[in-house]
């Protein structure tokens, strides 16, 4: 049963929803949107990459879904969960709970970062037989399987590749759930510790992701250092995301802006 339900039992018609953009670049049309509702559990939408619940009750307890269905954990998500939780407590500092990990989180006026444990994994590997098909490539430079929360292959392409990239995306569906992989993430470089990056994770979304914010955090586990990335569709304004290793972990960070709205 969802909780914060007023008498007539649905809570949408006494509360208010955040619309949130995340990973916000030069562009203030770049970020990725998230919808923050006070309420759970939460169903996917078609409008929205995530939609991110929490317990009035206990407002760090928190789930996803995207319109596929649930997802344990989301990097622009927490982002945007933490952001309004900064401002609705009050609070610069407070901690999450996933479903799939507990997350410390720091706010500010328009930037939220969160820290997250160690890497499941992140280490070079063979890519599987057809998933260089799958972009639509004839090469890579190398791939890696990096898990920080959710589990993908990150792919470096030449950077003339990066907007050639042409997805079978029946293939690499059925490629990740062969695999057990969460889809995607192509990355060229464009300078020490700078990215150019494309998403896409055909399990959940049958779209391209704006910004993913568990890949970055698995590309700099991958790399061993900081990474700033750009990411986005050719031709669109392109999300900033931003990630680093410390003693315990990594960090993520993004802008974020945000206002409230009716509930859907």
């Amino acid at each position: 049963m969802r909780t914060d339900a007023p008498p007539n039992g649905d809570p949408r018609s006494a509360a208010h929803a955040w619309h949130c953009e995340v990973f916000l670049g030069d562009d203030p049309r770049s970020g990725n949107p998230a919808l923050v509702v006070p309420w759970l559990p939460v169903e996917g939408r078609a409008d929205y990459p995530v939609v991110v619940g929490f317990d009035p009750a206990r407002p760090t307890a928190v789930c996803f879904a995207a319109p596929g269905g649930p997802l344990p954990f989301c990097g622009h998500g927490s982002i945007a969960v933490a952001w309004v939780l900064g401002q609705r407590l009050g609070t610069d500092r407070l901690e999450l709970q996933t479903p799939a990990q507990t997350v410390r989180a720091e706010v500010s006026a328009n930037e939220a970062r969160i820290h997250t444990p160690p890497a499941r994994r992140a280490e070079p590997v063979e890519p599987p037989p057809g998933l260089v098909a799958s972009l639509g490539l004839d090469g890579i430079r190398g791939c890696h399987l990096a898990d920080a929360g959710s589990p993908k292959w990150i792919v470096e392409v030449a950077l003339p590749d990066i907007d050639r990239l042409d997805i079978d995306r029946p293939a690499l569906a059925e490629l990740s759930r062969r695999h057990g992989v969460n889809g995607v993430y192509v990355v060229a470089n464009t300078g020490p510790g700078r990215y150019r990056a494309r998403a896409f994770n055909p399990r959940t979304s049958a779209g391209e992701d704006r910004a993913t914010g568990v890949a970055v955090a698995g590309l700099a586990a991958c790399l061993g250092g900081p990474v700033v990335v750009d990411q986005g569709p050719p031709g669109q304004p392109l999300a900033r995301l931003q990630a680093s290793l410390t003693a315990d972990g990594i960090v993520l960070s993004g802008a974020v802006v945000g206002h409230r709205r009716e509930a859907p």
